[in-house]
């Protein structure tokens, strides 16, 4: 059977009211997303579209907004039988986001959201990984950060697998390739060269601001943040659906399982 997974990145949700352009045209049948608002009436609006909401996660917060990762899919297709969200280390920026966090009594530390399904027509199950590392950090703390979700991987190996997400990863990636070769993980977006354009790029904290002037000229405006891993699946095709939402692009990537 095959089937399509779409991640993509809102850029602080502002994205999110446009994704009825990729859902008609595409048709995903599981969706990752990240940075996106996760008050209840906003993920509801997926419903409208045929998708039902697996789980989501908060990541962080900016004035009374929370943002985080959300997994939807399509419930003709996949059985949803289990859920959990796997904490993660943080960077130094984000000990001192969490302060202002706690202090207003909303969020939760970033992690990575772990989803189990079972394909409903042909009883074989599925996890999924959506991931959004920290940005504000080191490639250190984002090594560590997937090895954490690799320890879940390691309990449960045997069953077909994605990790997909923003990995904020855009130099010396032959770290992150090794450590995912480690776990006999492929990579479905081996042929894409970027995934972000920083020319889009609007960003809420002054950091991150400089972070993405800084980058875009080492790489040009143009380099690579988003990943696709797979294990125990075949791969048909992955694609970069060019249209200008978010500083992200979304990708699509169609498996057979």
């Amino acid at each position: 059977m095959q089937f399509s997974i779409l991640t993509f990145n809102l850029l602080y949700n502002s994205a999110y009211a446009r994704l009825e352009k990729i859902l008609n045209v595409y048709k995903p049948d599981i969706i990752i997303l990240q940075e996106v608002e996760t008050k209840e009436d906003n993920l509801a609006l997926l419903e409208k579209f045929n998708y039902t909401l697996a789980d989501y996660s908060n990541s962080f917060m900016y004035i009374d907004q929370v943002f985080g990762i959300a997994t939807f899919y399509n419930k003709k297709k996949f059985k949803l039988t289990s859920s959990r969200p796997i904490w993660l280390s943080r960077g130094l920026f984000e000990y001192i986001f969490d302060v202002v966090r706690i202090l207003k009594g909303k969020g939760q530390l970033r992690s990575i959201l772990k989803t189990d399904f079972i394909c409903l027509s042909n009883n074989k199950k599925l996890t999924i990984y959506n991931v959004h590392l920290s940005a504000m950090s080191t490639n250190d703390i984002r090594i560590k950060q997937i090895k954490q979700a690799l320890n879940f991987y390691q309990l449960d190996k045997m069953t077909p697998t994605i990790i997909a997400g923003d990995f904020n990863y855009p130099y010396r990636r032959k770290r992150l390739e090794k450590l995912m070769n480690k776990y006999d993980l492929k990579e479905a977006t081996r042929n894409l060269t970027y995934t972000f354009c920083s020319k889009k790029k609007a960003g809420y904290f002054l950091i991150q601001k400089i972070l993405s002037v800084v980058v875009s000229k080492i790489y040009h405006n143009q380099y690579k943040l988003d990943y696709v891993y797979y294990k125990k699946l075949k791969l048909i095709k992955t694609s970069r659906i060019n249209v200008e939402l978010s500083d992200h692009f979304p990708i699509l990537s169609v498996f057979e399982l």
